[in-house]
């Protein structure tokens, strides 16, 4: 049964697809090595800011971030996906779509900031934390530049200028981490973190006006335009919203329910694993665009074709260390945050099986066949059951209950949508799934562990471990690789040209 996709691999659009592909594996490889920069400077000053901050200051800086971060995601009304699907149509000129793109975000941006402003004290009393009346205000000025930087930023993906997409971030970041850095260490101040974050979005948004100078002109901005944006994106912007109280809703429960303390050391522990999520992201920032292009061109089997190689492949370098680190989730914790946050540990775990499901886009083809209300109302089903189960959970577990309740609801979420998406697509399960590889890459990933495990307690020395944990993913990923699991373009793509005559 696992054969029945054979029709699928002769075809000549499937020939047109692979060729296509190599391409995208070249920009999902320039945009994961710039993700991945920016990763490694998150990982080296998050245990930092744990180190340094005292849980209230740390608890207020999460608080803060995760009322900011919702409501701006609201405000973005689905505008930075929605810009790929304006120019794939081709109905206005690009010069239109870029520049009412820049004109929304940073009209949103005025309103966020308005509404923010007015609405911290209200924040501030739910929360029980007076210092969020000032951190919020503060922190909502980054809406003015965001909003239309993450709109622009589409612009460049959809370009094949993944290159400039990831200078700016990199270049945004280090300006972050910079100033962050001196506002807690000379200054001690939780008001200059804001202010610094502030900042480097500011410059991300500059950057990326001086790259699309030519594109944006004021004679081809128009409210009616406008309109018409937030028309269509409000479907995507309720959508994301409600996403992204799915994912934030657990930390307000925490919050309401439990201590300060106990929302520090759950939210140290809900996090999304370093490299791991930017793997899925950049793959899923490339394959959206390409995915509205095939659908305007009704070309649905290479759709299925292009889902199903990155579904795999992408569960080849993910399972892995999914694998691994749900097994080690405690050391891991306890190695990269301290002794402190040791109870983290059993909530990181739960969190990282979210990467089982992380190997796919479930929106992207319902977005582009213009079916945002099916995923409303997956979205609308998932937060429903978050909720509910966060209340019966959080009472009878702690905080280890409100990541349950979420692993649990984001499950439900992929599940509506990939249904329908199979149902639009006209295919079956197993068509859309290499389910047979996805069996081998856990046959795989966990044959080894029993041996690492014995390792391990061996040893707490950091040089004999980091070799030992090389040596078990390069046993993993060669053999995937000899097994053709993991496609022969993607280690092409990456390998050295000195090394390419051995792959």
């Amino acid at each position: 049964m696992f054969e029945a996709f054979r029709p699928f691999k002769t075809s000549s659009y499937t020939l047109a697809c692979m060729t296509r592909a190599q391409s995208k594996i070249q920009s999902i490889k320039i945009l994961t090595i710039g993700q991945g920069l920016n990763t490694i400077i998150n990982i080296l000053f998050l245990p930092y800011l744990a180190r340094t901050m005292s849980y209230t200051e740390y608890g207020s800086y999460g608080q803060t971030l995760l009322v900011v971060d919702l409501f701006k995601t609201l405000l973005m009304m689905g505008l930075p996906q929605l810009v790929f699907v304006f120019l794939a149509q081709k109905k206005l000129s690009e010069k239109t779509i870029i520049s009412n793109s820049a004109l929304s975000g940073f009209l949103l941006g005025i309103a966020g900031l308005l509404i923010l402003s007015l609405s911290s004290p209200i924040v501030a009393q739910l929360f029980n934390n007076e210092r969020l009346r000032t951190l919020i205000t503060i922190y909502a000025c980054s809406a003015l530049f965001q909003l239309p930087a993450v709109n622009l930023n589409s612009v460049f993906v959809f370009r094949h200028h993944v290159r400039k997409s990831v200078i700016i971030q990199v270049l945004g970041n280090i300006v972050k981490i910079g100033l962050v850095f001196v506002s807690v260490q000379f200054y001690h101040s939780l008001e200059y973190v804001m202010i610094s974050i502030v900042i480097s979005f500011a410059f991300q948004f500059f950057m990326s006006l001086l790259f699309l100078q030519n594109d944006i002109q004021l004679s081809e901005m128009s409210f009616k335009s406008f309109i018409g944006q937030i028309n269509q994106g409000f479907p995507l912007g309720l959508t994301g919203v409600i996403g992204a109280i799915l994912l934030a809703s657990d930390g307000y429960m925490v919050s309401s329910f439990l201590t300060l303390e106990d929302y520090a050391v759950f939210r140290n522990g809900a996090l999304e694993v370093p490299f791991i999520s930017i793997i899925y992201g950049s793959i899923a920032a490339i394959i959206l665009p390409e995915v509205s292009k095939l659908f305007q061109q009704n070309k649905l089997n290479e759709i299925v074709e292009l889902k199903r190689l990155t579904i795999k492949n992408t569960a080849a370098l993910i399972y892995p260390i999914m694998i691994f680190l749900m097994y080690f989730s405690k050391k891991a914790i306890s190695f990269y945050l301290g002794e402190m946050y040791t109870e983290s540990g059993i909530i990181f775990m739960i969190y990282t099986f979210a990467l089982f499901i992380r190997v796919n886009d479930y929106s992207d083809v319902l977005i582009s066949a213009k079916k945002t209300t099916i995923v409303l109302i997956a979205y609308t089903s998932a937060l429903i059951i978050n909720i509910a189960l966060n209340i019966l959970f959080i009472q009878t577990f702690g905080s280890k209950g409100a990541a349950l309740a979420t692993i649990i609801s984001l499950f439900v979420l992929a599940g509506i949508q990939l249904v329908y998406t199979i149902k639009i697509l006209n295919v079956s399960f197993i068509d859309f799934i290499d389910i047979k590889s996805i069996i081998v890459v856990f046959i795989v990933s966990g044959s080894l562990l029993p041996i690492m495990d014995l390792f391990l307690t061996t040893t707490t020395h950091v040089i004999p471990i980091a070799c030992a944990v090389s040596i078990y993913f390069l046993i993993i990923y060669i053999s995937l690789y000899k097994l053709k699991i993991i496609d022969r373009r993607i280690v092409l793509t990456i390998t050295p040209k000195w090394l390419s005559k051995w792959v």
